[in-house]
């Protein structure tokens, strides 16, 4: 009788708290899980980490609140290196971090991003103040997310790709009189390597108008009047939207575009336009409302903002990532399209609240 061989178990399975088809829950501190992940094992990462001093979730080894600015950003070193080495060489790691203000001695850093240090307070009494008054004097803009960006781009092991703004048109507005309140937050493209998977088409805007294809009278997007937008000594001299040649974006070259039939201009992207068929580019500010979440976690950020991060940088049927999974907000966005979903937190009551969220989206849901 022949027996099958079991599969060794992997150093990481000691971790895991939850596992239902394309998902998997480990619980642990974020670097500890991922140093046990096999290297080479994931597609993309998308999360964002507890913010400098801003909350204490009441769990030994959380991170956020260390002692400087330094030492959270060494922390934020020490954790990238290790989903550097779990990415697959095509992978992308999407960054979401906030800033903060530095306060009076011994004061914890002034949250410029969520409700505001007294909103933090109000929602958790017992936060932790670290000592920032050593590094920066008060009321000072600490400058997070670009020192955590910055450093590891000195690894040498990222490339820093694209610092894009989260703008919240609904942002909740601060208590200050002496400067505008903050409305954004930054999310880091991070590729680890210089060709990686980036699905452009994915995130495309839809273009405000379909353009008008029309030889001289090329209407761009963005552009206004019949024209695109080119004055009418330029028009004279043969000049349209596409410049003094068009022919050269059109579908039959041997054609000239006042011709009959009206030969369309074809759509090639970055090259000659930036009308493209399937939208334009979203460019590096995406202004995606906050939205509520009725569960006990405070730092939920809406799925808008997983979901296009998911959509460009993972190929379908691939695997994503989240160190910091909390509510699992990205692991709903992997789901959603079809990938699998890794999600590590260190605090299992958050993990019990993801599995209430991901269960409907999983294939061995019960029945309802």
């Amino acid at each position: 009788m022949t027996r099958t061989a079991l599969a060794a178990p992997e150093p990481a399975d000691q971790f895991i708290y939850h596992r239902d088809g394309p998902v998997t829950l480990y619980h642990g501190d974020a670097h500890t899980v991922l140093s046990a992940l096999a290297a080479a094992s994931v597609d993309t990462v998308v999360t964002s980490p507890p913010y400098y001093g801003l909350r204490n979730y009441d769990v030994p080894g959380q991170y956020g609140l260390e002692s400087t600015p330094t030492d959270y950003v060494n922390t934020m070193v020490q954790v990238f290196t290790q989903i550097h080495r779990v990415l697959r060489d095509h992978g992308t790691a999407w960054l979401v971090l906030g800033d903060s203000y530095s306060l009076n001695s011994g004061g914890a850093p002034r949250s410029g991003t969520y409700a505001g240090y007294r909103g933090a307070a109000t929602a958790n009494p017992g936060l932790i103040r670290p000592r920032t008054q050593d590094v920066l004097p008060a009321k000072n803009l600490i400058g997070i997310p670009w020192r955590v960006a910055f450093a590891l781009q000195d690894t040498r092991l990222w490339y820093l790709r694209q610092a894009i703004i989260w703008h919240k048109p609904n942002a909740t507005p601060e208590s200050v009189q002496d400067r505008p309140s903050c409305s954004h937050e930054y999310v880091f493209l991070l590729a680890k390597s210089r060709v990686y998977h980036f699905n452009l088409d994915a995130i495309r805007v839809p273009l405000a108008q379909p353009d008008a294809r029309d030889g001289s009278r090329v209407i761009g997007g963005r552009n206004k009047g019949s024209t695109g937008g080119v004055g009418p000594t330029d028009r004279r001299r043969g000049a349209t939207a596409y410049g003094t040649n068009p022919a050269k974006y059109l579908s039959d070259p041997a054609a000239s575009p006042g011709q009959a039939g009206r030969r369309h201009l074809l759509a090639t992207g970055t090259q000659h336009t930036t009308a493209h068929a399937k939208g334009r580019n979203p460019g590096s500010v995406w202004s995606i409302p906050t939205r509520p979440y009725s569960g006990a976690h405070f730092a939920v950020y809406p799925l808008d903002l997983p979901a296009a991060a998911v959509a460009a940088g993972c190929p379908p049927g691939g695997r994503v990532l989240d160190p910091f999974s909390g509510a699992a907000t990205t692991g709903v966005a992997a789901l959603q399209q079809g990938r699998q979903y890794w999600g590590i937190d260190i605090k299992a009551a958050y993990h019990d609240l993801a599995i209430q969220r991901l269960r409907r989206h999983t294939s061995t849901q019960d029945p309802p």
